[in-house]
């Protein structure tokens, strides 16, 4: 399971590090409504190291935490 999940981190980052865009269109769906947000490269790359972080945190535990049943 870990292996795939590199593997998909690892996709996730490499495209987004070699995509030369500087402005990236995001759909963002909030209460039963759906807008399209503009952003620049840097909230860009931050909304995919958050999104990378939550698939970590959701798939690998880390050493010293508690497993909850």
């Amino acid at each position: 399971m870990e292996n795939n999940l590199f593997e998909e981190i690892y996709e996730i980052l490499e495209s987004t590090v070699n995509d030369p865009r500087s402005e990236f269109e995001h759909k963002i769906s909030q209460d039963g409504k759906e807008r399209t947000e503009i952003y620049n490269r840097e909230q860009h790359l931050q909304f995919v190291c958050e999104v990378v972080m939550e698939m970590i945190e959701n798939n690998i535990v880390f050493e010293g935490e508690k497993i909850e049943q």
